[in-house]
């Protein structure tokens, strides 16, 4: 902080220890009230405003860590062994298969100006193309490719795993089919896994409830009323049949968030001719397309849990994920106001530092 300001770094070369831990805690807390604060001033003045609930479904670690009693080079031997099987490499291949697809359609559905529709036909141009991954050309181009990989490292070859004994209580006199080659064994491994994506991607993205949404956001894009609205009594679909068409000539837009900041913009008596309109883009907003926002916060929450072990407390852990989820707001900080805060904390810090103007 003081890199940029010889008067800050002036007043830190002295020997008033205000450098240590809790004065690291104390001003990482004032920055993280800033940033929430900057953040409820923006929801505050949306002229839409959007609610969301989120829960955080991180675990703490810091007890696990703490009575871990494997050291870090037996895991780490462990790793190397795992690393060594061509079985690993393998995996590693089918899934990158997999997840390729999987990474792009995230990397979609997390922009803002997504839309139900745009959504829906991503869902469907993924599920296609893992639909035509799912043959004997494609696993054996996989399976080939990952051969190559495997003798060009002289790891060890893929085999089939050791099977695995049922328990009498579960066993018959059937006996139960066992893969004579590593192919077979894996290419049915390769296609549960497809079965599984597609069965997720149906269950979460092809709903009822998703249905009407489309058909409401359908309105508002196209501009033809649907019966949906009807059954919305906050919605009067008779001024709305009005206000929608005279909305669109005059502002045109792509987006239910693009709808949003056109009326963000507009003077309050302008704003008050397309009331309904105003009330459509609100239930719009209310449920976001995708929830990728929230889950990438709790995914820097969790590799913060990773990096960290969990040595620090839980005060300062959830300061320093508010500054590392939200660096862009981090940097525009004003230094001399965040250290203005910290000095008027404290009466020794005004003697010392005085106003810090």
């Amino acid at each position: 902080m003081a890199a940029d300001d010889p008067a800050l770094d002036k007043w830190l070369a002295q020997k008033h220890n205000y450098t240590n831990p809790q004065i690291q805690n104390e001003l990482l807390g004032i920055m993280s009230n800033d940033i929430i604060r900057g953040i409820a001033n923006n929801i505050r003045s949306l002229p839409v405003t959007q609610f969301a609930l989120i829960v955080d479904g991180t675990q703490d670690v810091s007890e696990e860590m703490s009575n871990s009693n494997a050291p870090s080079a037996a895991t780490a031997n462990g790793l190397h062994q795992q690393f060594l099987k061509g079985q690993t490499l393998l995996g590693l291949v089918l899934a990158g298969a997999v997840i390729g697809e999987l990474e792009c359609l995230n990397a979609s559905l997390q922009r803002k100006t997504q839309t139900i529709s745009g959504m829906k036909a991503a869902i469907s141009c993924v599920q296609s193309v893992l639909k035509d991954k799912r043959n004997e050309d494609a696993f054996q181009s996989l399976f080939e490719q990952a051969n190559v990989i495997v003798n060009s490292l002289n790891l060890e070859p893929i085999k089939v795993p050791e099977p695995r004994r049922l328990p009498k209580r579960f066993s018959t006199d059937a006996s139960t089919y066992k893969p004579k080659t590593a192919t077979e064994y894996y290419r049915v491994e390769f296609y549960q896994v497809l079965d599984v994506v597609e069965s997720e991607l149906n269950e979460r993205f092809h709903q009822e409830d998703l249905l009407t949404l489309q058909k409401l956001e359908d309105t508002l894009l196209t501009g033809q009323i649907d019966s949906v609205c009807c059954e919305y009594p906050e919605i009067n679909s008779q001024l709305l049949a009005v206000q929608l068409p005279m909305f669109r000539h005059n502002y045109p837009f792509g987006s239910s968030m693009e709808a949003a900041n056109i009326l963000k913009g507009l003077s309050v008596e302008v704003r008050g001719l397309f009331s309904e309109v105003e009330t459509l883009v609100r239930l719009l907003l209310v449920v976001p397309v995708s929830s990728s926002e929230a889950e990438r916060s709790f995914s820097a929450l969790r590799r913060l849990k990773t990096w960290l072990r969990s040595s620090m407390s839980q005060k300062r852990q959830n300061h320093v994920a508010v500054c590392h989820v939200h660096q862009d707001m981090l940097d525009l900080l004003d230094n001399k106001l965040v250290c203005q805060e910290f000095v008027v904390a404290c009466e020794r810090r005004k003697q010392i530092f005085g106003a810090f103007i």
